[in-house]
């Protein structure tokens, strides 16, 4: 296999002229002020994405205690369970 057919045909492949109109459209993509309103926007979705996974796993965590009690299951060895 070679390399172009490994990769493609983007900038890594490609030289000259070609290359050098790429490279100038991609550019602005990657300047340092777009890449950290980017990064700002992750963190964002990261965090609502985080709280509702650790509230999925507080309610799961809430229910499971509830089963435990109504079995009677709470204690085990004189140590509770949770």
């Amino acid at each position: 296999m070679t390399k172009l057919a490994f990769f493609g045909e983007g900038l890594l492949t490609m030289n000259g002229e070609n290359w050098a109109k790429h490279h100038q459209i991609m550019e602005h993509a990657f300047h340092l002020e777009a890449l950290k309103q980017v990064v700002k926007l992750m963190a964002s979705h990261v965090a609502n994405e985080l709280k509702s996974i650790f509230h999925i796993i507080s309610l799961w965590h809430m229910q499971l205690r509830k089963e435990i009690k109504a079995r009677g299951w709470g204690k085990l060895g004189g140590n509770y369970i949770l």
